[in-house]
C-alpha cells in the first residue's frame, strides 16, 4: 500500500472505514513524514505526538463518530486549542495555554478527528516569523503568508488536513505556492470564535481549510460549518451539505485575467491559465469574458485589515509593545494611525465591490468566477520582501475577503520550471457545494503529483 501519509483525507477515510488501516498506523505514519520533513519545512510550532497516538489508539477502540474518526489535522497557532500552548507566534504570548476550543478545532475533536500539533503563524498573522517556513517545492522559495505552515505542512505529507485563518488570501496563496487545496468560505459559513484577540479581522477574517483534494472537503465542511452561539457572525444557513450534481457541464463561469490595468502577471501563470480555461471548456463549461475593475480592492482591505488587526494590540503598544518583534510593532502602530476617514472610505469601496460583483453575477447568469490564484510562480525568498511585494501577490484573492463570497484555489498543474501553478473559482455566498463540485471535476482533469517533492527527496 501507498505510505499512508501520501493518502488524502478521502482516501484515508475509506480505508480507516472499511479496516484496512487502522488510525494509529495513520497517524504513526504522518509523524514520521513530519520528522523527516520538518527540520526543513519548519511547518509546525507545536507537535503533540504522545496525545495524537493515544487518540488515534482509542479511535481504534470505540465506535465511528464519521468519516473523519481517527484521521489527523493541526491547526494554525492563532486558534485557541485547550491545554496546548495558543501562542499566535508572538513572544509576548510564550506560554500561553488555550482555555478553550476554538469552535472549529472543538467540532473536529467531536467528530474523531486527531490533532497533531499548531502549524508555524506570523506574529499575530502580522509579520514573518523568525525562522521562515520554507516551500517544499523548491525550499528557495516563498512559501506563503500567515498560513505559510498550513500550505508547506499538507503539501509535505505531515498533515492531511489544517484549520486555518483568511484575512486577505492567507489560506489560498500558500495552497496556490504550495501546491494544495485552500478554501476561503462564505463569510459567516464558519464559526471564528476561538481565534485569538489582535489576530482576528472583524468583517474580513474566514476561516479557512487546507486540503490535499477538492473531495476532501465534502468530509469536513459539513462537521466545521453552522451557526454557533459564540459567533454572532454565523449565519443562519443550513449546515454545509456536499452537492449532488457533480461536474463542470453547463455552468457559466466569468474569466477574470486582470484585477485592474497594467496588472503584471507572469507569462507561467498567464499559460497556465489559459490551459485551464481550455480544460473548462472541455468539460462542457461556458466562459464569459469579464472587465471588473478590482483596482481599489487590494489598498481598501489593507486599510480595512490593518486598521481592524492593530485595535486589540492599543494597550501592549501604549505600554511598550514588549515581546513584540520591532517590525511587528511598526505595522499595528501604522495600523493604528489610519484616518477614519480612510477607513470609511475603503468600506465604501467594500460596498460598491459587493454591487459591482453582484450585479456581474445576475446580468451574466454566471455560477461562478475563474482566475489565476496568484500573478506570479513561488518567488525566490530572496528577492521578496513581504512589507512592498504582498499587496501585488494578493490582488486576485483579497477582493473575495471584502465581498464575503466563497473563494477555492486549486492546484493548476505546473510551470514549465516544475513549481505549482493554481486557479482560484469564487461563488455565490452559501454556494459552496456547487463550487466545490465544480472545483472537482477540474482537478480531476489537472492532475499533479503529490506530496510535494520535498517528501521524496528526504529520506
Amino acid at each position: 500500500m501507498t505510505d499512508p501519509a501520501d493518502l488524502t483525507l478521502s482516501e484515508a477515510s475509506a480505508l480507516v472505514a472499511a479496516r484496512e488501516l487502522s488510525s494509529a498506523e495513520l497517524v504513526q505514519a504522518t509523524l514520521r513524514r513530519l520528522d523527516a520533513t520538518e527540520p526543513r519545512v519548519h511547518a509546525y510550532a507545536h507537535r503533540f505526538d504522545e496525545a495524537a497516538l493515544a487518540a488515534a489508539r482509542d479511535a481504534d477502540s470505540t465506535p465511528r463518530r464519521g468519516p473523519l474518526h481517527g484521521l489527523p489535522f493541526a491547526v494554525k497557532d492563532t486558534l485557541s486549542t485547550h491545554g496546548t500552548p495558543t501562542e499566535a507566534g508572538s513572544r509576548s504570548l510564550a506560554g500561553r495555554i488555550g482555555t478553550f476550543d476554538a469552535t472549529a478545532v472543538a467540532r473536529l475533536r467531536a467528530a474523531g478527528a486527531i490533532m497533531l500539533g499548531k502549524h508555524v503563524t506570523h506574529e499575530f498573522a502580522q509579520g514573518q516569523e523568525e525562522a521562515v517556513t520554507r516551500n517544499p517545492w523548491a525550499p528557495e522559495r516563498f512559501a506563503g503568508g500567515s498560513s505559510a505552515g498550513s500550505g508547506a505542512s499538507v503539501a509535505v505529507g505531515s498533515s492531511m488536513l489544517s484549520v486555518a485563518t483568511d484575512a486577505g488570501g492567507s489560506t489560498r496563496m500558500p495552497a496556490a505556492l504550495t501546491g494544495v487545496v485552500g478554501l476561503k468560505p462564505t463569510y459567516g459559513r464558519i464559526s471564528t470564535y476561538g481565534t485569538v484577540p489582535g489576530a482576528a479581522v472583524a468583517g474580513a477574517e474566514h476561516i479557512g481549510l487546507v486540503t490535499r483534494s477538492v473531495a476532501d472537503l465534502d468530509l469536513v465542511l459539513p462537521v466545521v460549518s453552522g451557526a454557533d452561539p459564540h459567533d454572532a457572525r454565523t449565519a443562519d444557513q443550513p449546515v454545509y451539505r456536499p452537492s449532488l450534481a457533480r461536474g463542470a457541464a453547463g455552468r457559466r463561469i466569468g474569466v477574470i485575467r486582470r484585477v485592474r490595468a497594467g496588472q503584471r502577471v507572469e507569462s507561467a501563470v498567464d499559460e497556465g491559465f489559459e490551459r485551464a480555461l481550455s480544460a473548462l471548456q472541455g468539460l462542457g463549461a461556458t466562459l464569459v469574458e469579464l472587465d471588473l475593475d478590482l483596482a481599489l480592492a487590494s489598498p481598501a482591505a489593507a486599510l480595512l485589515v490593518g486598521a481592524a488587526a492593530s485595535a486589540p494590540h492599543l494597550g501592549t503598544l501604549q505600554q511598550g509593545g514588549d515581546g513584540i518583534r520591532h517590525e511587528v510593532r511598526l505595522h499595528l502602530a501604522a495600523g493604528l494611525l489610519i484616518p477614519a476617514q480612510f477607513v470609511h472610505a475603503a468600506r465604501s469601496v467594500r460596498t460598491l465591490l459587493r454591487r459591482q460583483v453582484g450585479e456581474a453575477f445576475a446580468t451574466h447568469r454566471l455560477d461562478a468566477l475563474a482566475t489565476p490564484t496568484l500573478p506570479s510562480v513561488p518567488p525566490l525568498l530572496a528577492d521578496f520582501d513581504p512589507a512592498t511585494d504582498m499587496g501585488a501577490l494578493t490582488d486576485f484573492v483579497s477582493p473575495w475577503n471584502l465581498t464575503g463570497q466563497p473563494a477555492i484555489s486549486v492546484p493548476a498543474g505546473l510551470s514549465p520550471g516544475g513549481l505549482p501553478l493554481a486557479v482560484q473559482f469564487v461563488g455565490v455566498p452559501f454556494g459552496e457545494a456547487d463550487l466545490v463540485a465544480l472545483a472537482v471535476a477540474f482537478e480531476a482533469v489537472m492532475t499533479q503529483s503529490r506530496p510535494a517533492p520535498l517528501a521524496e527527496r528526504v529520506p
